[in-house]
């Protein structure tokens, strides 16, 4: 019988040195022995995490805190798996147990700042940022984190008030000069925010995590002044900044495995759950295709709840291969998914969407890269709705390359990858149009812009409710939009970003080119 402690001894050892494959090997040996042992369901929890495999992760981190209960780390490594999860409430919840153990831990306060900020409770938010800056008064991080929950409540004046200090440093701190380009147009200090952009990102010890954020922030400050030239190439080095791996040539694979799975009159063929809840609804589509909008619209019936962009079937995507008996990837192990299995996944997934909104007759998911698993999500819920956001090709791909996205969208790093996922895309919602048997409902950004109500009032009839007026005023919820386009979805719908590609045609020509071949009408001029 092996050794319980010379056993994770020797896990660290390979944990350390980042051999992770090797580590876990060891750790799950411990686990043999001693399936409720803290640390090693704590750090073989971590090594999960790192993979992507949160839910795995989520059980290993439970078992930890519940051997370990006033150990913080353990509190502290939920939180994060809480939060890679869109878990909000329980990261909190982590997080306040953790500064209940550990007081001065300066992390953990920023991380509950964020997570309660997350959740639209931003005065807490702003709360736990104080404590944070008065453990560390000269460190920006906590500063600049707080000046953005001003930013988004719109009290500028106050953000500006609070980096006021740190502006007066040379060279100004990366973290403070990209949040004051967030919001120095509120302001008219764009010339102020440039300066202090520049000036920071002239200290090439920047790191490209900081990097990247501070050129799109001071790029979109060019475009605004209209000096095009110059935006464009800063642009460009943003998404430069931090090189990301990304095979177009696979993901072309992957879209023609899923053509040839789910053909049309074939879809009964695979298993299907017997879930009868029409609640759930998807919000599909390029990002930046107005996605964001239609679940604000939605979210303002009084009889829907907008859940924002949850990476929940991602993850079934991810924790059903590894129950599965299969080491093919997504989609072909699938063919090895029981009903059981299916269900399982189904009826824990449901779960927690109706916790989010007791009562609600309807829950989007806005995730727009759930076009792809619309085959698994048809299999996982045959009641299901979808709402597919479409717009412009030209102006959706400069858009997305024009923004610093959270999550990894690492095809909008180049114009040629945004035209080729565009193309798989634009086909293979071609394909489930045919295939499926789940209603979709196809929009398109333009037309919402020409004619606001009669979308909505499309959109509303879609989903089987009644009308309500307040959903014409949703520029006018408070409620917390966590995407990209939180600052969009505050106004009233308006007309300057339709055709603005235009502006930048010069540059786009690769990216138009390819989107020819993919469906050259849609580019006609």
């Amino acid at each position: 019988m092996l050794n319980v402690q010379d056993t994770m001894r020797t896990a660290l050892q390979f944990h350390q040195k980042g051999d992770l494959k090797t580590a876990e090997y060891f750790y799950r040996q411990v686990l043999k022995q001693d399936p409720a042992e803290p640390n090693a369901n704590n750090l073989m929890g971590m090594v999960l995490h790192s993979r992507g495999r949160h839910n795995a992760a989520l059980e290993l981190l439970r078992k930890a805190v519940a051997g370990g209960p006033g150990v913080a780390d353990f509190h502290k490594n939920l939180a994060r798996i809480y939060t890679a999860l869109g878990r909000t409430v329980e990261a909190i919840e982590s997080l306040q147990r953790v500064v209940s153990l550990s007081a001065g831990d300066y992390d953990a306060y920023c991380m509950l700042g964020s997570n309660l900020a997350a959740a639209g409770r931003y005065e807490e938010a702003q709360n736990a940022y104080d404590t944070a800056i008065g453990l560390r008064p000269t460190d920006p991080t906590a500063v600049a984190a707080k000046a953005i929950t001003f930013e988004r409540t719109r009290r500028y004046e106050d953000a500006a008030t609070l980096i006021e200090p740190f502006l007066k440093t040379e060279p100004v701190d990366i973290r403070i000069a990209s949040v004051f380009g967030s919001f120095c147009s509120k302001l008219d200090r764009d010339e102020d925010a440039i300066r202090c952009l520049e000036g920071a990102l002239a200290n090439d010890k920047v790191p490209p995590r900081l990097r990247e954020p501070a050129l799109f922030n001071l790029a979109g400050l060019y475009d605004r002044r209209a000096d095009h030239d110059k935006a464009f190439a800063t642009y460009k080095a943003a998404n430069e900044a931090t090189p990301r791996q990304w095979d177009p040539a696979y993901f072309t694979g992957m879209v023609d495995k899923l053509i040839a799975r789910y053909r049309p009159g074939e879809l009964d063929q695979h298993v299907r759950t017997k879930i009868v809840s029409d609640a759930p609804v998807f919000i599909v589509g390029m990002p930046r295709s107005g996605t964001s909008l239609i679940e604000q619209i939605i979210d303002c019936h009084p009889r829907a709840f907008g859940a924002g962009e949850l990476p929940a079937i991602r993850q079934i995507v991810v924790e059903m291969f590894h129950r599965v008996e299969s080491d093919q990837p997504f989609p072909d192990y699938l063919d090895h998914v029981s009903v059981d299995l299916l269900s399982e996944f189904a009826e824990k997934h449901l779960r927690s969407l109706l916790a989010m909104a007791p009562g609600a007759r309807r829950i989007t998911d806005k995730s727009p890269g759930n076009f792809v698993n619309l085959g698994l999500i048809a299999q996982l819920y045959p009641k299901a709705r979808i709402i597919n956001c479409g717009r412009d090709p030209r102006d959706s791909c400069l858009s997305c390359y024009f923004k610093s996205f959270t999550f990894g969208l690492h095809f909008s790093k180049s114009l040629e990858s945004l035209a080729y996922y565009y193309n798989d895309y634009r086909r293979l919602m071609a394909h489930w149009r045919e295939a499926l048997d789940l209603p979709i409902l196809d929009l398109q950004y333009e037309d919402t812009v020409a004619d606001t109500e009669g979308t909505v009032r499309r959109v509303i009839e879609f989903l089987g409710l009644e009308w309500d007026d307040a959903c014409l005023q949703f520029h006018e919820s408070d409620r917390q939009v966590n995407t990209a386009s939180y600052e969009q979805v505050r106004k009233p719908i308006y007309a300057s970003s339709v055709g603005r590609y235009k502006t930048y045609e010069q540059y786009l020509q690769p990216l138009i080119e390819i989107l020819k071949q993919g469906d050259p009408s849609a580019t006609a001029s």
